[in-house]
């Protein structure tokens, strides 16, 4: 999958271990997201719900995402139409903090 990169705004996040912001954000699904078989519909709405703190060594981002998914039975080849409720945790670490 090669989706464009997604760029939070949180220029304005103090590097400070704690200081955090409500990011909540919807964006049009790009044309490969997902696999051949079940993936969100290019330019349907993807929803972000997430909270970015700053960490010692990085951006710790989590949250909620939601996106619907089509795709098709790979069994009986019936369509599919699933709402997504995903909940994620990550840690992005500083240049600097992967060197050591």
């Amino acid at each position: 999958m090669s989706t464009p990169e997604l760029v939070l705004p949180i220029h304005d996040l103090a590097r400070r271990t704690g200081a955090g912001k409500d990011v909540d954000i919807e964006f049009p699904a790009p044309a490969d997201l997902g696999t051949e078989v079940i993936g969100v519909a290019e330019g349907s709405p993807v929803r972000l719900d997430l909270r970015v703190e700053s960490a010692s060594d990085g951006v710790y981002v989590s949250g909620h995402v939601e996106a619907r998914l089509v795709g098709e039975c790979v069994r009986c080849l019936d369509p599919l139409h699933r709402e997504m409720s995903l909940d994620i945790a990550e840690l992005y670490l500083f240049p600097e903090a992967v060197q050591r």
